[in-house]
């Protein structure tokens, strides 16, 4: 090995040394917006793939924060759209979910869309964990429940959801979807002889499954844990309906985003 030789690999060690140290700095100035010095740290070296520890590229972080003139540039540097964090969500998944403020609509028309996306709902009835009633004998607490309809009042709430969150990707169709989001709708209900009212409970289990296959995509249950909806108490069976309708229009946003996600995500 020539001297020439051993000189030129130690300046690219070094050169490779220095452009590292710039990536730090590099995805701060892209979160912040500051496109003068993300110019200035790509012209001394800085990687366009630096990433943080939660995996994130200098693209990511400008895209979340809706910064159009920092996506630009980085992808003329050729920043890759493409590459994805720990979480599994590229620039545009991480851009769509966080809104970007006023920039949100410019980052988006910059970076390639996933492939459009029917999403079909479909909802089930499970009333098991309706145990018993002070104010109604078995019968008629299966009767109620049936015509309470919370299986449909969850789908109604998650359209209502995809109308608020503008996930423009993704379109709700009455059939054929590609995409099945299967809920479970689990009322529970239980006397409390003591003191004569019933408490009340909700559970949904959310799977989301491609059409003709078994193992879903993703599957979360809402209402149980830390997080769950904590007993309402009731003191007649005509409160029931409006408990439960809280119960669902407080969780199926959560439930649609969860959803979405899960999609960005493939």
């Amino acid at each position: 090995m020539t001297r020439h030789t051993i000189f030129a690999g130690l300046i690219l060690m070094a050169y490779a040394v220095m452009a590292a140290d710039f990536g730090p700095d590099l995805l701060l100035a892209a979160k912040k917006g500051q496109i003068a010095q993300v110019r200035g740290l790509l012209d001394k070296g800085a990687a366009a793939e630096s990433r943080d520890k939660d995996g994130r590229t200098a693209l990511m972080l400008a895209a979340e924060h809706g910064h159009a003139e920092v996506v630009s540039l980085l992808l003329a540097h050729g920043s890759k759209p493409e590459s994805r964090d720990k979480e599994g969500l590229n620039a545009y998944g991480l851009a769509l979910l966080n809104g970007g403020g006023k920039g949100r609509e410019q980052v988006l028309g910059l970076l390639p869309a996933p492939p459009h996306v029917k999403l079909e709902l479909a909802s089930t009835l499970l009333s098991e964990s309706a145990y018993s009633s002070c104010f109604l004998n078995p019968k008629q607490l299966a009767e109620l429940l049936r015509e309470i309809k919370p299986e449909v009042m969850a789908i109604a709430a998650v359209r209502d959801a995809s109308v608020a969150e503008d996930m423009r990707f993704v379109e709700l169709a009455a059939a054929d979807g590609d995409v099945v989001l299967n809920l479970q709708v689990r009322p529970g209900a239980m006397c409390v002889q003591q003191q004569s009212t019933d408490n009340l409970r909700m559970q949904i289990d959310a799977r989301l499954l491609r059409r003709g296959d078994d193992a879903p995509l993703w599957q979360k249950t809402y209402g149980v844990g830390l997080r769950g909806m904590k007993a309402k108490v009731a003191t007649g069976a005509a409160q029931y309906p409006a408990v439960y309708e809280e119960w669902i229009k407080s969780q199926t946003p959560a439930i649609y985003r969860d959803a979405v996600t899960a999609l960005l995500k493939q």
